[in-house]
């Protein structure tokens, strides 16, 4: 089932941060959220070149207008439209309410713009706050930008980790050991979960075998030359993340899963060479979101379950 377990968590998550919403994934399948949810990341049907569109366009962004003119669509159109009626719908009830809630929506209708004014001796003479909002449909964009963004990296996430664990059951046994030392019968939070250096390591290694994002896009701000090459400004530039991160002369031994890498932390403090997330202006703000998440919810499944390879398990 496309739908999984660890799909239907992350789901739960990003729908009450993002929205606010309680879902109920796994007990409540039939929900038409969580049926528009699996019909945006099921793959394309009907048109088998559809799935080469989002592609395309992210290498050659002009070919966006010509998308728009002979509507081609990303995303199922029902699908879309649904979540544009339900975000817009919440937008409008956010406005009307008195009582301000918790979550990424609100965060965005709440939003302000404020201009500062200085003299010339650097002392500042007035700020003024301006009320230019987000317009609902910047608002409709983002959450869904965020939702996407959100919801299947952090399921994938804790697929492969799970993965891992059970061809690796030595690194499962640690990670176990670490949870019952460190945490005992604490529930896991925001804050207890530090201690657990160990599983982070696991999940940077999975992030480096795995990442989110095979390739990062990136416009080049000035002219720059690099090793004898130049880049004009504007240029286009993409960044193989897959392929810096399988790199032996960065990482020894490079499809071995092997957590120690980031035990001195070297590796992610050299952002140029571990870089699941992104990196600059544009680097994922979900990042600690993801982290957090991913960590809280092995926490809770290896306190019940142990992960292990069926004999169809492919090594």
């Amino acid at each position: 089932m496309y739908f999984s377990y660890f799909g239907g968590f992350t789901l739960d998550v990003i729908s009450s941060t993002a929205f606010g919403l309680e879902v109920d994934s796994l007990n409540n399948p039939d929900n038409p959220f969580i049926k528009h949810v699996q019909e945006i990341f099921s793959p394309p049907k009907g048109i088998p070149w559809k799935r080469f569109t989002f592609l395309a366009a992210s290498m050659f962004p002009s070919l966006c207008g010509i998308m728009k003119y002979f509507e081609i669509n990303f995303w199922p159109r029902e699908s879309i439209r649904f979540f544009v009626r339900e975000c817009k719908a919440m937008v409008e009830d956010r406005r009307k309410e008195t009582r301000s809630q918790t979550d990424f929506l609100q965060l965005m209708i709440n939003s302000e713009a404020e201009d500062t004014s200085e003299t010339q001796n650097g002392v500042k003479s007035q700020t003024t706050t301006l009320q230019k909002r987000l317009t609902t449909d910047e608002i409709i964009g983002q959450a869904f930008l965020f939702f996407i963004a959100g919801y299947e990296t952090t399921a994938s996430l804790l697929r492969f980790t799970a993965y891992e664990l059970a061809i690796h059951q030595d690194v499962q046994e640690k990670v176990v050991k670490e949870i019952n030392d460190k945490l005992g019968d604490e529930e896991p939070n925001y804050e207890n979960i530090n201690k657990l250096q160990y599983l982070e390591q696991v999940l940077f290694e999975t992030l480096r075998l795995f990442p989110p994002l095979s390739r990062l896009n990136r416009a080049v701000s000035e002219d720059i030359s690099i090793k004898g090459m130049t880049f004009p400004k504007g240029s286009a530039v993409f960044i193989p993340v897959t392929r810096i991160h399988h790199d032996p002369e960065f990482y020894p031994n490079p499809e071995e899963f092997n957590p120690e890498r980031f035990e001195d932390s070297k590796s992610v403090q050299n952002k140029f060479i571990f870089m699941p997330f992104g990196l600059g202006p544009r680097m994922c703000i979900g990042m600690r979101l993801a982290l957090v998440e991913a960590k809280i919810a092995l926490v809770h499944v290896l306190r019940r379950i142990k992960f292990d390879k069926s004999p169809n398990t492919e090594v």
